[in-house]
């Protein structure tokens, strides 16, 4: 769907529901606050999946999460992932600087080696062991407020400077309805305005959610047009076209 889809369509709700007119300003304040929700919510389910792991090396699901549901959540990232970028290096916070469009880090590397990632609390006991130490084939990093640290060695000093790369999880274009006053009517203007980043199998869940922010209770909705459709003839107090009436759809 194109956001003037989306946003017609989220209109149209909030006026069956007598919420009132969405401002476009609020609206695109809604689009790009759950576009970013729906990606940190894909992301969260990712790492789940992928950190659960057995000894052998393959990949367990976790609690309800199945395979396919870690694909679908791939998926939806796929067009949001920049691959392989080659990363700066701060020399007076000695780090290397994140991208600007930097949200997560799904992978690093140098010279071909994965970097492994670690927390701070965790990287000097590592840094003073003679079992774990950093190497130049094994280096670990530690993401801080001013970019990623590399170390390549047992040292504190032992700090990489040239040679990282990354691949990463950029964060979204802000969305924007644009519009243009005709009449006192805000009347849509695609070349003023920016598409959603996330792909098409999104566009409901995303206008859904921006429906929630505007206080409309999609969830009594869906509950009682499940309860109609599974009730039986007899016993049902509404059918599914009572519903769908009732809730102005």
């Amino acid at each position: 769907m194109t956001i003037d889809e989306i946003y017609r369509f989220v209109q149209f709700i909030c006026n069956k529901e007598q919420r009132g007119f969405i401002k476009p300003s609020e609206f695109n304040l809604l689009a790009d606050r759950v576009q970013l929700e729906v990606v940190n919510n894909r992301y969260a389910d990712i790492s789940k999946y992928t950190t659960s792991k057995v000894k052998s090396g393959m990949v367990k699901s976790g609690p309800g999460m199945q395979y396919a549901t870690h694909q679908k959540n791939t998926d939806d990232l796929r067009t949001l992932i920049n691959h392989n970028v080659t990363l700066e290096f701060d020399g007076t916070n000695e780090v290397f600087d994140y991208p600007t469009d930097y949200l997560h880090l799904t992978s690093l590397s140098f010279q071909g080696n994965n970097v492994k990632v670690v927390n701070e609390d965790k990287l000097y006991s590592i840094l003073g062991s003679s079992i774990v130490a950093p190497t130049t084939t094994r280096p670990v990093a530690v993401l801080l407020n001013e970019g990623i640290r590399i170390y390549t060695g047992p040292q504190q000093d032992s700090i990489l400077t040239v040679g990282a790369r990354c691949s990463y999880i950029k964060r979204p274009t802000r969305p924007i309805w644009g519009y243009q006053m005709i009449n006192n009517n805000p009347v849509y203007n695609p070349s003023i305005s920016t598409q959603f980043d996330l792909p098409d199998q999104t566009h409901n869940e995303i206008a859904i959610r921006i429906l929630e922010y505007a206080g409309v209770n999609i969830k009594d909705f869906q509950r009682d047009l499940i309860k109609a459709a599974k009730s039986k003839k007899g016993n049902r107090d509404e059918n599914v076209m009572d519903v769908v009436s009732r809730y102005g759809v």
